[in-house]
């Protein structure tokens, strides 16, 4: 199976990436293309020029490819500049550490000030608020400089790829390097004179450096400043797409097998409900929620897509972990991704498929000898995440390379799928379709042209949750057999629908788990 690989941003979080890359390592996959923003940058970069997760990230926690290239630590990246950052940190994460921090200078200064020029207490208060408004203007401007510069990355980053790639050290990697070993690289940045999304790719910035690009999409604002290429200042492309799963859309569109999988981070407080959100923590938890809450835009209603999200404690900015805190991480990462991935790609189509067969089979039982070779299929057409007025046919037996209907994407107001639904009971049409049931009207004109061309008669049958409400698949199906082969009568219908949905509906329990459906 081809795959394209989606790795958000995430800071020091990224390191369970290498989890679920080491998760991918143990299936059948062919990856096809990488894209990450911010840390998720740094892993696809590494990814695309052919690392494996067991030389990102060792068993023992060490990281063979770091040491390679002369790095001990993740915080080598920020070289001498990583305790400016660390301080920093230590300094914003607590409330009172920070009045301290910012009040002392001020407060020190303009009363040693007020006593020697012996001035009372209104033009020493007066003097601690202009002081205390000049320090704030001045800290402003040196953090909008950056903390930290990312010349360390950039330098060791481009070492590391060009030896995986075979180049002569010093020889930079471009983005049509990457492209010429089969896995292109997509990569989000910020441009801040735009003010709009900029996308580096071998298509659309074909000779710029790879580790330029990285370091643009990971340059956090304050943190690390802004990066400058080709004359434009980039910063963090979490900004403006934190998971850029759209990015292989159209390679996704072109190959009806293709499956993207977007590596999604949640911090575990956040997805427990656990994190205070007070009054000093509620600009960063706002930040926090336009980054990452906006995954779940950038993955709406997209199909083939498989969403894997990885729980971490790790924060944003502990890039000092352990070598076992990393090892630990991936592990855990690996485990859930590896769980997840088979459920969704492996063990669920094929749960859909014995349900989908044993269907089949009490229809075929029901099949007089006919003039032609019976060729029956039963489909399960579900809801994309986000959709409440289409279905999409996902899984099924009896589906022929020849077919090209067993994606289709079936509106209700213009099929059987959706006659069922409406009237909440199995509905059996002869063919030929036509009205309201079968595709008519401009709207769809290509889908009609993808249905079964042998089709005589379709049965659609909707499958609603224990305690009724709304349907939460529809198994359809068909047969190149006219209907009247087939021992079909009202009773009949009733009893393959009770069959159908006591086989399928164990199993869409389980895609709802999986957040498959929604």
């Amino acid at each position: 199976m081809r795959i394209f690989l989606a790795f958000e941003g995430g800071g020091a979080k990224g390191v369970v990436h290498v989890g679920a890359l080491r998760a991918l390592e143990t299936q059948d996959f062919q990856i096809a293309g990488v894209a990450g923003t911010s840390a998720g940058a740094i892993v696809a970069s590494l990814v695309a020029a052919g690392y494996t997760s067991s030389e990102l990230i060792s068993a023992d926690g060490s990281s063979p490819a770091l040491e390679a290239i002369g790095l001990e630590s993740a915080t080598d990246f920020f070289g001498s500049n990583w305790t400016r950052l660390a301080v920093a940190s230590w300094a914003t994460s607590d409330p009172l550490v920070a009045g301290i921090l910012a009040l002392l200078p001020c407060a020190g200064l303009s009363a040693a000030i007020g006593v020697w020029l012996e001035t009372g207490i209104a033009w020493t208060v007066l003097l601690f608020i202009v002081m205390g408004v000049c320090l704030t203007m001045a800290a402003g401007a040196y953090a909008c400089r950056g903390l930290a510069t990312l010349n360390v990355l950039v330098a060791k980053l481009e070492l590391a790829l060009s030896r995986k790639l075979g180049l002569p050290d010093g020889e930079p990697v471009l983005f049509r390097h990457l492209d010429a070993v089969g896995r292109p690289l997509r990569v989000v940045a910020t441009d801040l004179a735009a003010r709009r999304l900029k996308l580096f790719s071998s298509s659309e910035t074909p000779n710029i450096r790879v580790s330029e690009a990285v370091a643009a999409s990971a340059a956090l604002p304050i943190a690390c400043g802004h990066r400058i290429i080709d004359g434009r200042k980039y910063v963090d492309g979490g900004i403006v797409s934190n998971l850029p799963a759209w990015t292989f859309d159209e390679e996704r569109a072109l190959d009806p097998d293709a499956v993207t999988i977007a590596i999604s981070i949640d911090d575990g407080r956040a997805v427990t409900g656990d994190v205070d959100v007070t009054p000093y923590r509620m600009l960063t938890s706002v930040l926090l929620a336009a980054m990452f809450g906006r995954r779940h835009l950038e993955t709406r209603a997209a199909p083939r897509l498989v969403d894997v999200h990885l729980e971490t404690n790790i924060g944003v900015i502990d890039f000092d972990m352990t070598r076992d805190r990393a090892r630990i991480a991936v592990e855990d990462a690996a485990r859930a991704a590896e769980a997840d991935i088979s459920q969704r790609l492996v063990i669920l189509p094929n749960r859909f498929e014995e349900a989908c067969e044993k269907v089949r089979d009490q229809i075929d039982l029901r099949l007089s000898p006919a003039p032609t070779e019976a060729r029956t299929r039963v489909l399960v057409a579900l809801r994309d995440p986000g959709a409440v007025a289409s279905w999409r046919v996902q899984y099924g037996c009896g589906i022929l390379p020849v077919d090209t209907d067993d994606q289709l994407l079936l509106p209700e107001d213009a099929t059987v799928v959706g006659r069922c639904v409406q009237y909440g009971a199995p509905v059996l049409e002869a063919a030929p379709l036509q009205g309201n049931i079968g595709l008519e009207g401009v709207a769809n004109r290509y889908r009609r042209a993808l249905v079964r061309a042998d089709l005589e008669w379709c049965l659609a049958i909707p499958i609603f949750p224990v305690g009724r409400g709304r349907p939460v698949a529809v198994v359809t199906v068909d047969s190149n057999v006219p209907v009247r082969y087939f021992r079909f009568d009202e009773d009949v219908v009733e009893a393959l629908a009770d069959v159908a949905s006591g086989l399928v509906l164990p199993v869409v329990a389980s895609a709802r788990d999986l957040q498959v459906i929604r």
